[in-house]
């Protein structure tokens, strides 16, 4: 990716992809905001997956290595930072926030052509001042779903990934790695600072955001992540994003440019 030839200024891409293409594992020089207007990009790193629907964005830090996978068609508007821009530092810890309408509608300024090439830098300069301003100011958002690096915890979380509904209980799971029921409880404290309980919460809280953006019904998305009732569901999907699965549903729709 090109970088803007002034290292002050933020550069806008456009790209459409289908379902599942996969962005094998990359990095960038300088900082990147990783947002789509449509579908769910699955991002990951050593350390961690995100999912990121509409109306949320991923601020990747410089010379970050991860994939991206598209769950559904994506239409992805993303910003990028030189290197020598202080927004976020390499190191930092990939964050997820809230995009705003005014956030989405300075990104798809930057993206569209200068009415007059005169006035192109000074328009530049003061939609990136605006979009700096606002990704400063948006509030966390989204969830993180910690990676394992332990042979043993990865064959667990692994297949859980594949199989979000497995409801077999921490027993049979550390007969699947190869090891006590107590040093994989351990193993998930150690790595995650949670328990196999609170992180097979999350990630099938995680896995419920893109069939959620897809107006998948609640009961259906309910009774195939393993729970008992849809009750169950929403009461643990409201604890951990402060909404209903139906709230953020409707939330984190197609958000596609204006034509």
């Amino acid at each position: 990716m090109p970088l803007p030839s002034d290292p002050s200024q933020p550069q806008a891409a456009r790209r459409d992809y289908p379902h599942g293409l996969d962005l094998g594992a990359h990095a960038h020089a300088g900082a990147q905001l990783i947002h789509a207007t449509r579908g769910v990009m699955e991002i990951r790193t050593d350390r961690a997956l995100w999912l990121v629907p509409p109306g949320q964005g991923l601020l990747m830090p410089a010379r970050t290595p991860h994939e991206m996978r598209a769950r559904g068609p994506v239409s992805l508007r993303t910003l990028y930072f030189a290197p020598v821009d202080p927004l976020i530092g390499p190191g930092s810890e990939p964050q997820v926030l809230a995009v705003t309408a005014l956030l989405r509608a300075l990104i798809l300024a930057l993206l569209a052509p200068p009415r007059h090439a005169g006035d192109d830098p000074e328009r530049t300069g003061h939609l990136a001042a605006l979009i700096r301003s606002e990704i400063v100011r948006a509030g966390p958002a989204g969830l993180r779903l910690p990676v394992a690096r332990d042979r043993r915890l990865a064959l667990v979380c692994d297949a859980l990934l594949a199989d979000p509904g497995d409801a077999r209980g921490l027993e049979a799971w550390a007969a699947h790695a190869g090891a006590s029921p107590r040093t994989l409880a351990r193993l998930f404290e150690a790595e995650f600072g949670m328990s196999f309980t609170l992180w097979r919460q999350r990630l099938r809280v995680v896995s419920a955001v893109p069939r959620l953006v897809a107006q998948e019904p609640v009961t259906s998305v309910a009774l195939s992540l393993g729970y008992e009732t849809p009750g169950a569901f929403i009461a643990v999907f409201r604890k951990l994003t402060g909404m209903t699965p139906g709230q953020y549903g409707a939330g984190a729709g197609d958000l596609s440019d204006p034509a």
